[in-house]
């Protein structure tokens, strides 16, 4: 694949991305603003800590809390499986803030095709709307996540193309698919323990009453050391 080609498959995913969010129903903008923090244990082991917070409401209201606790452990340069506490505080109607927990084990493997990096990852979570993921409140939602990313290394930018779906599992009702997310953005890498990263996401919801699309910009940071 040539240069010139992955750079028209960018532009085309970009008008297809833009196109739709201009003809869908708007039904809330959102800022997702996060830092992720990694540290190296071993050639093999690292822990990791992840905040971030998201505004919601046209961006005028802080929706989530969310602390994440992890360890990753990399098989080889190509795959890794993560496993990963999540704490959200979570705004409801009444403007209160409980608190969700989840546990979830990421698996991803990393290839190429000639420049373009091609990230895969599957993740199965369960989540529960309280501190206690086990509990009997009828709460408790599960659900496998695969995702699919490409990347294009220019220099110290690293722009990419993903996206995401959430399938539940064990759920009472019938629901095949609970949302897809689209997602286009780079990364930049000031040097190898600092970087940013800035992207666009549409978010849609499936099989619900009143289907919420989302259109989110991403900022976040991460230090590695």
């Amino acid at each position: 694949m040539s240069k010139s080609l992955v750079y028209i498959f960018f532009i085309v995913s970009f008008s297809i991305s833009f196109t739709y969010s201009v003809e869908a129903q708007v039904n809330d903008a959102g800022l997702w603003t996060g830092i992720d923090i990694e540290k190296k244990i071993t050639q093999a082991i690292s822990v990791e800590f992840n905040h971030e917070t998201r505004f919601n409401e046209n961006i005028s209201e802080a929706g989530s809390f969310i602390n994440e606790f992890g360890v990753n452990y990399r098989f080889d340069k190509k795959s890794r499986i993560s496993v990963f506490y999540r704490l959200n505080a979570q705004r409801q109607l009444n403007n209160m803030y409980i608190p969700v927990s989840r546990f979830f084990v990421d698996y991803l493997y990393k290839t190429s095709i000639k420049s373009i990096e091609v990230n895969m990852r599957i993740r199965t979570q369960v989540q529960q709307k309280n501190t206690f993921v086990f509990d009997s409140d009828g709460n408790s939602r599960s659900a496998i996540r695969p995702k699919l990313s490409f990347k294009y290394p220019v220099r110290k930018f690293q722009p990419y193309l993903s996206a995401e779906a959430y399938f539940p599992i064990f759920n009472y009702e019938y629901k095949p698919i609970d949302k897809l997310r689209f997602a286009i953005g780079t990364e930049y890498s000031i040097n190898k323990q600092h970087s940013f990263d800035i992207r666009y996401m549409v978010q849609k919801e499936f099989f619900t009453k009143n289907p919420v699309t989302d259109f989110i910009i991403g900022i976040g940071y991460s230090f590695r050391f």
